[in-house]
């Protein structure tokens, strides 16, 4: 009993000590609470205003889309666009003229064991990453080639990147679920719910990357700002909704 008074005295001499202290040192638990409470309001009116004035800042991109399209470096935009589209293909096709035997033979492979399943599925996700990162090399390659119009060039590769971006996602569910391939799934999940999971992994690995690649585009490229925000604020709550 005489040992609990005196920790409990020791405790009420030390707590006035370390309240001081604190106060010295900052505002402590309260002022973060404030400061966060400050800024979530903050980012909720920034929410509401590009909400409000999204719908003019696209009407007024694609007004400025079709009016740079029909001009000069607008076509000769478009034109490169087509040029690194091709290049790229090419590029990839080529890969796949000596390289597609080989996934074939992958394909058709049957796992007998957790492990060889792992190993297929590692062969099958080293080759046709190769074939997407030609792919990329040889876009942006081709593109520095190009004496592009303001703007363009950063629009041609937002699209390209949000391209890498899903196959990269497909080829990764793809051989992590193999929808379709029973032997070959790498994770718990049931053959007959596999499928469903993929579709909806996918779906949200897609808005995900609209969500992060499209937004910058419009601000950046067309300086839509407010609708920048309100199309990664939906696309994000989309992809947050599919994963609910």
């Amino acid at each position: 009993m005489t040992r609990l008074i005196g920790l409990l005295v020791a405790l009420a001499l030390l707590l006035p000590g370390a309240s001081a202290a604190q106060g010295e040192a900052g505002p402590g638990l309260a002022g973060w609470s404030v400061d966060a409470l400050a800024g979530a309001k903050e980012r909720i009116a920034s929410l509401r205003t590009d909400i409000t004035r999204a719908p003019e800042d696209l009407a007024k991109t694609a007004t400025a889309t079709r009016g740079a399209l029909m001009s000069g470096p607008g076509v000769r935009g478009f034109t490169y666009f087509a040029i690194l589209l091709f290049t790229a293909i090419a590029m990839e096709w080529l890969f796949w003229t000596y390289a597609y035997s080989p996934l074939r033979a992958l394909r058709a492979a049957r796992a007998d064991s957790p492990t060889a399943a792992l190993r297929i599925g590692l062969r099958r996700l080293i080759l046709s990453a190769s074939a997407l990162v030609l792919f990329m090399v040889a876009a942006m390659g081709a593109s520095t080639a190009l004496a592009w119009p303001p703007g363009a060039q950063e629009i041609a590769l937002s699209v390209f990147l949000l391209v890498f971006a899903l196959r990269l996602a497909w080829m990764l569910v793809s051989v992590t679920l193999s929808p379709g391939r029973p032997d070959l799934i790498l994770v718990p999940v049931e053959p007959a719910r596999a499928r469903w999971l993929a579709a909806a992994v996918m779906a949200a690995l897609a808005l995900l990357a609209f969500g992060r690649i499209v937004p910058g585009t419009l601000e950046h490229a067309a300086g839509a700002a407010h609708a920048a925000g309100a199309v990664r604020f939906a696309l994000y709550t989309a992809a947050a909704g599919v994963l609910v």
